[in-house]
């Protein structure tokens, strides 16, 4: 993650500073990249909440979160977390106060 820093403003995570290739090259066994972090977080907050809570479809493939490599920049990284965060937020949002006490399940439906 060098290089990389988070930051609260605007976005609640920004990418600012990623390399280009956010996946590598220095790849190292048994640890993940950035890039691959970032789709593994945009998956979660599609399936839990945007899916689970909201209640929309949706097909995730979490094995191929973590079997890219390359091909994404940092922008294009960023756009996607911006995207899955907005939806969530919009979820969210949209809740009547009564579902904030519903249990739901989400895997293994």
């Amino acid at each position: 993650m060098t290089g990389c820093s988070c930051s609260g403003r605007g976005s609640p995570i920004v990418l600012a500073g990623c390399r280009t290739n956010s996946f590598g090259p220095e790849w190292v066994p048994n640890q993940n990249a950035i890039g691959n972090l970032v789709l593994h977080l945009c998956g979660n907050v599609q399936q839990w909440i945007v899916s689970g809570v909201g209640g929309e479809a949706g097909v995730r493939d979490r094995a191929a979160e973590f079997a890219q490599f390359g091909g994404l920049t940092a922008g294009e990284l960023q756009v996607r977390l911006d995207t899955a965060l907005n939806k969530a937020g919009e979820v969210i949002r949209a809740l009547p106060a009564s579902r904030l006490t519903e249990t739901i399940m989400v895997q293994h439906q």
